[in-house]
């Protein structure tokens, strides 16, 4: 037997909003700017066909990263672009993840917005068929369709904002989050504080958030014989209810924008902020040692550290999920293997992947260096505006300025931004075996170690610090450590670590570099 989920019929239209006056939505190949794809989704339920505009993550199509889902209910073309702003407001001051936002456009509103009879709206009444709907179809169907966490909102407006608070009384379970704005329970407002307090009762502990939103200036309009925009007593009567009887885990919030009207500017920003509030970005995970080469006579213990408490790792360099090896105690490498890790947080999505790589090393790496050495390391200096985007190649820039240093340092810069450095010679190593190499830098770096890439700190690596290892004969070995300015940042930091057989973790000493002189 099929599922209803199996039974739902689907026509994708790719039939885009156009909108010239909102230019942080991407433009697609033609001049059009796309803001969202158009969706015909038939409901056995309503016995209906209902529209949705689904505006996806912008990085969704180059990731495979699950996100939280947000439902706007009144989804018209104009509704849907002014509330995406407010969205995009948010992610852009890093107050709220990415999401998958679904806006539903209406057919019979009243209908579905009121669960009562009113006598101001004929077709009044079926809010229960309509979270039928909603429950049933709409987010299987979603979940099934686009890579979505289990964190989903639900977001309404003054009728709508009826059915949101509806919702959370009858099938909490559904959505982690409620945002009415200016919900209009004046209807009867008794009903809902009654429902209120009965889902109170049947709960010690309720995880919800429920954020209202309103405005300072909404007033009292008239409405047959009810006073239908009258927020001030309807907000007081559940401020009331929330403070007298939410169970633990409940987090509420009321908002009132000042100088707002019904349904005020920004009220899709003040919910979903306070919804999100305390979220952070699930920074990449940090491998240590990041990588390198290795002999493989001992298994070499690999640690990660990571902002969430679930992190997932492969070591075939497959993509890790929820269903690859959990990371508990430092990883036992013992054959060469490409290590991938991610974080990943079942409401509000995952991290980037963490990748290493570590192979096999040669037999002690690298040919000692018989010749004339002198201590200190060359640098060569160079100077382009255009460094602000990483590092450069290195061979097709002109040189500014070339000399040694004692150490690997920043004292050779001329300028803060807009600079390269290539520090280039020997190290000499006084044992054979392993050692651990790490830089530190608050922009590119990359350290080559006889002729390979040991460690490269790329540009927005989330820590401060990246590390390799590698399998090193005593005596020369080349050495070379190359480094970018940063833009706009006037602290600049460059250090390079080393230890190993005898040597505790230091940054490489000046009595240990050298140059070539001669032939």
């Amino acid at each position: 037997m099929k599922s209803k989920c199996q039974t739902l019929r689907m026509l994708l239209l790719v039939n885009i909003l156009i909108c010239q006056f909102v230019p942080m939505f991407a433009q697609n190949s033609s001049d059009e700017i796309v803001i969202a794809k158009k969706v015909k989704l038939f409901s056995n339920v309503l016995n209906e066909e209902r529209t949705l505009f689904i505006k996806l993550p912008d990085d969704y199509a180059t990731s495979n990263k699950h996100y939280p889902v947000v439902f706007q209910l009144d989804g018209a073309e104009r509704s849907c672009i002014k509330r995406l702003a407010d969205v995009y407001r948010l992610q852009d001051e890093g107050l709220m993840p990415e999401v998958v936002n679904i806006s539903i456009v209406n057919t019979d509103r009243n209908r579905d917005v009121f669960p009562f009879k009113t006598l101001y709206h004929r077709t009044s009444g079926g809010a229960d068929n309509f979270i039928r709907f909603i429950s049933e179809e709409l987010i299987p169907f979603i979940d099934s369709s686009y890579r979505t966490t289990r964190h989903r909102t639900l977001v309404g407006f003054s009728g709508s904002g009826i059915l949101v608070l509806y919702y959370l009384v009858s099938k909490p379970e559904d959505f982690e989050a409620y945002v009415p704005c200016s919900p209009s329970i004046a209807f009867d407002t008794d009903f809902f504080i009654d429902k209120l307090n009965s889902l109170f009762e049947k709960h010690v502990i309720l995880k919800k958030t429920v954020a209202i939103v309103f405005g300072s200036a909404e007033g009292q309009a008239y409405y047959g014989e009810q006073y239908y925009f009258d927020m001030t007593n309807a907000v007081t009567s559940i401020t009331n209810a929330f403070k007298e009887n939410a169970p633990k885990g409940f987090n509420w919030s009321i908002t009132s924008i000042p100088g707002g009207i019904h349904v005020p500017e920004g009220g899709v920003y003040e919910g979903l902020k306070n919804v999100f509030l305390g979220w952070k970005p699930l920074c990449e995970p940090e491998i240590m040692p990041a990588g390198g080469f290795f002999d493989f006579i001992s298994s070499l213990p690999v640690s990660i550290n990571s902002t969430s408490k679930e992190v997932f790792y492969t070591i075939d360099g497959s993509e890790p999920t929820r269903n690859s090896l959990k990371y508990t105690n430092p990883i036992k490498v013992s054959s060469p293997c490409n290590l991938k890790v991610k974080a990943i947080d079942g409401e509000f999505g995952e991290s980037e992947i963490s990748e290493v790589v570590f192979k096999q090393a040669p037999s002690f790496t690298g040919e000692r260096f018989k010749g004339k050495t002198q201590k200190g390391i060359s640098y060569q200096y160079y100077e382009n505006y255009y460094f602000r985007e990483g590092l450069p190649d290195f061979n097709e820039e002109a040189i500014v300025e070339t000399g040694t240093t004692d150490q690997i340092n920043l004292g050779i810069k001329k300028q803060y931004e807009g600079f390269a450095i290539s520090f280039e010679g020997l190290i000499k190593i006084e044992k054979d075996g392993s050692y651990t190499f790490s830089v530190r830098s608050n922009d590119e770096s990359k350290v080559i170690l006889d002729g390979y890439d040991l460690i490269f700190k790329e540009r927005g690596y989330p820590y401060d610090e990246k590390s390799g290892i590698v399998t090193l004969a005593k005596g020369f070995h080349s050495f070379k450590v190359l480094y970018v300015g940063p833009a706009f940042k006037k602290k600049l930091d460059l250090a390079v670590y080393y230890e190993g057989l005898g040597v505790e973790k230091q940054e490489i000493p000046a009595e240990v570099l050298f140059h070539k002189i001669g032939n």
